[in-house]
């Protein structure tokens, strides 16, 4: 069973940049990710500050795994 996962992150209008930066120097290895099949980054057109991940998954066993990884959790709060 394939999984969709849409996440809403908002951020501090100061912040965007570093988190511009810091999504695309991770992508690879989001994508990467055994059981993630593809990621992608949008933008509110609204929010300047407010972005989406939309990201497939083979499983909620590879999502869960990934929820729970060092890796997700180094991202921490932004």
């Amino acid at each position: 069973m394939m999984l969709l996962r849409i996440v809403r992150m908002e951020f501090q209008e100061e912040k965007v940049l570093d988190f511009q930066k810091l999504f695309k120097n991770i992508k690879g290895k989001l994508s990467d990710f055994k059981g993630c099949q593809s990621i992608h980054l949008y933008r509110d057109q609204d929010q300047f500050n407010v972005f989406y991940t939309h990201s497939h998954w083979l499983s909620v066993d590879h999502l869960n795994k990934y929820k729970a990884s060092f890796f997700l959790k180094r991202l921490g709060p932004r």
